[in-house]
Order: C-alpha cells, then sequence, then structure tokens
C-alpha cells in the first residue's frame, strides 16, 4: 500500500442496499465530511427485503430498495455507486440460496474482479467489508467477505483492507 497525503479514495462493499444505512452510514458521512471521495458498491438487488406496507401498485421492493439507497447516497454525499446486480440470496437455509444469480453462489473470481475494476477505476486506497462471519451470518454478507479479499488481490494496487463487524455476544443477549 501506498501512502498518500491529504484524502483517499475509500470503497466500500455491502450486501444489499439499505446495509450502507444501518451499517457504515456513519463512516461514510464522516470519511466524505473530511474531504475523503467515497464509493459504494452494492452487491445485490436485495429483492428478498421485507416489502413495505406502503409500497404503490407496481412498484418492486428492488424499485424502493433502490430509490432509498439512491437517496441515502446523496444524504451522506457519496460520490459515487456501483450495482454489481446479482440477485439476493435471502437468509441462510432458504430457497433463494441456490436461486439464478443469487450471489452467495456467484464464482468468487468473477464477482471480485467486478470489485476490482472498480478499486482500480477509483485508484482505492481502502477497501470497506464485512467480518468473516459477515456480521451476523447472512450467506450475502459472508460471500462480502470472501469476495473483498479476493478483490484487494486481484486490484493493480493493493487498497488496505478494513473489516465492519458486530458484536455477536451482545446481539444475542437481545435476542436470548
Amino acid at each position: 500500500m501506498r501512502c498518500r497525503l491529504g484524502p483517499s479514495t475509500i470503497v466500500f462493499l455491502h450486501a444489499h442496499p439499505d446495509d450502507e444505512a444501518s451499517q457504515t452510514s456513519g463512516s461514510m458521512a464522516r470519511a466524505v465530511d473530511d474531504g475523503h471521495r467515497v464509493v459504494l458498491v452494492t452487491a445485490t438487488d436485495g429483492d428478498h427485503g421485507m416489502p413495505p406496507e406502503d409500497l404503490a401498485e407496481g412498484e418492486t421492493v428492488v424499485d424502493r430498495r433502490r430509490r432509498e439507497l439512491e437517496a441515502s447516497s446523496r444524504a451522506i454525499g457519496l460520490h459515487r455507486v456501483v450495482w454489481l446486480g446479482y440477485a439476493d440470496s435471502g437468509m441462510s437455509g432458504w430457497e433463494q440460496n441456490s436461486g439464478e444469480g443469487a450471489f452467495v453462489g456467484v464464482d468468487v473470481d468473477e464477482a471480485a474482479a467486478r470489485v476490482a475494476s472498480v478499486l482500480d477505476e477509483e485508484d482505492a486506497d481502502v477497501v470497506v467489508g464485512y467480518d468473516w462471519h459477515g456480521g451476523y451470518g447472512h450467506p450475502d454478507h459472508v460471500q462480502v467477505h470472501r469476495v473483498l479479499h479476493r478483490a484487494t488481490d486481484l486490484a493493480a494496487r493493493r487498497p488496505r483492507v478494513l473489516e465492519a463487524t458486530m458484536n455477536r455476544d451482545a446481539m444475542r443477549a437481545m435476542s436470548g
């Protein structure tokens, strides 16, 4: 990793639209406020999210989540949003895990090459993803971890890798 004085480029890799809001939006906003270029890469379309009660006629969960992510990115001040377009895999054990185009089942090298191209286009200094457990074990989040690390291996200039994580002991205590 080369040292760069001044603003850096930070790429955040998330599994679903809304993960940026629930997990790293504070870090993203702070980085933007501090003058860094911040880019968001979203792996899936989020089609297995909970449908809100106020979906308009003809509106899909994907439509809503995309619109909400676009609003979130404007509020945070993101410089670029990249959609990889994979299908949401659903939760562990769901039949969608083996669905066509489900992110959890895509070839890691293929997905990593796509992320590496963003890292190269952006000349990224830092890339942020999830820990080995994907925070809480969601199959798409675990796949982000795999893809993130492979993408840094494939990138022309290896960016520093940071991993968002959760205190799983505290999560178990809250649910139990």
